[in-house]
């Protein structure tokens, strides 16, 4: 479930770097809309969704990995 501080400082990380990614991943992810859905209320084509969500899956993907290092 999303939450925590954690989560924040990822989604966070994720709004600075790549504003569109962040907005797709907010739709995606917590409002839970689908790809169809995200376009429509973006303005933009499927296909850039799909590239967006996947590219910011990837970005905070690799900061989890890099936090537990971290903290092993």
């Amino acid at each position: 479930e999303p939450g925590g501080k954690d989560d924040e400082l990822r989604r966070e990380l994720l709004e600075r770097r790549h504003a569109d990614w962040a907005c797709v991943a907010r739709h995606r992810y917590y409002g839970g809309l689908t790809v169809e859905q995200t376009a429509g209320v973006m303005g933009i084509c499927e296909r850039t969704v799909r590239r967006h969500w996947e590219k910011a899956r990837i970005l905070l993907h690799d900061e989890i990995v890099r936090s537990l290092r971290a903290y092993a």
